[in-house]
């Protein structure tokens, strides 16, 4: 999603390329630190790391929005929530 390699993830981590390929293939555990770290070094929160950037969670795509437009958008999840329940 960032447009990096292994090796790039690799440098900001301050790790080598053979972990970051560990992570993705699932070989080596993503501990907390690393998830914590992970989200840093790509400016994410930690649970979108297991999330798909065709999915972006409410929180992402209101992250930058003004204080009115993030009350709106709630409102709006709130109802259709509701709806959905009903």
């Amino acid at each position: 999603m960032r447009g990096l390699t292994q090796e790039q993830l690799a440098e900001r981590l301050n790790t080598y390329k053979g972990q970051v390929s560990n992570w993705e293939n699932g070989r080596r555990a993503l501990t907390y630190q690393v998830q914590a770290a992970l989200a840093e070094a790509l400016d994410i929160e930690p649970s979108d790391i297991f999330r798909s950037p065709d999915r972006p969670s409410a929180d992402e795509l209101l992250r930058d929005v003004p204080p009115d437009v993030h009350r709106q958008a709630i409102e709006l999840l709130r109802v259709l929530v509701n709806k959905k329940a009903s």
